[in-house]
C-alpha cells in the first residue's frame, strides 16, 4: 500500500475534476529549455540534454536570432514533432486504459521506439500499467461508500 501513497511527481496521476489532463512533456512551449549558447528547445528538458536525444537536434530557434514565441511556435521542425507526438497519444489512447495516468511520454517513446508515435515503453510497463492496476485492485477491495 505504501508504494501507492509515495508516487514520484514525475509519475503521479493528475486528476481534476474528473476530466483527463495533459503532462506538460508532449506540448511545445509548455517546458522551455535554453543552453548556455541561447539555444531554445520547446519540449520536455530530456530532449535538450539527453545525449541519444540529443543528435536528434531538438533546437527550435537562438533566442539571440528571434522576434517573438511565434518564430518557435511555427519552426516546421517543432510543428512536425507536436504532430508526431500528438499522434503517438492518439494511438496510445487507442490501445492503452492508463494514458490519464502517465500522458505517453515522449522523450521515453523517443528514445526506445526511435519514434514520437510510439506505443508502451518499458518505463510504462513498470512504472504506470503495474501500478495503476495494482492500485485499481486495491480500490476494489475497499469498501463503497
Amino acid at each position: 500500500m505504501d508504494i501507492f501513497l509515495r508516487w514520484e511527481d514525475t509519475e503521479r496521476a493528475v486528476i481534476e475534476n474528473g476530466i483527463e489532463t495533459e503532462r506538460d512533456a508532449g506540448k511545445p512551449l509548455q517546458i522551455i529549455t535554453i543552453d548556455a549558447a541561447g539555444n531554445l528547445s520547446a519540449f520536455t528538458s530530456v530532449l535538450a540534454t539527453v545525449t541519444p536525444c540529443k543528435l536528434w537536434a531538438f533546437i527550435f530557434a537562438n533566442i539571440m536570432n528571434i522576434k517573438s514565441l511565434n518564430d518557435v511556435i511555427t519552426n516546421q521542425k517543432l510543428v512536425k514533432i507536436k504532430n508526431e507526438i500528438d499522434l503517438g497519444k492518439t494511438v496510445c489512447k487507442n490501445t492503452c486504459d492508463d494514458l490519464s495516468v502517465c500522458g505517453g511520454d515522449p522523450a521515453m517513446k523517443l528514445c526506445e521506439n526511435n519514434t514520437f508515435a510510439g506505443t508502451e515503453t518499458t518505463e510504462c510497463r513498470p512504472a504506470i500499467k503495474v501500478r495503476t492496476d495494482a492500485l485499481l485492485e486495491y480500490l476494489e477491495t475497499l469498501p463503497y461508500k
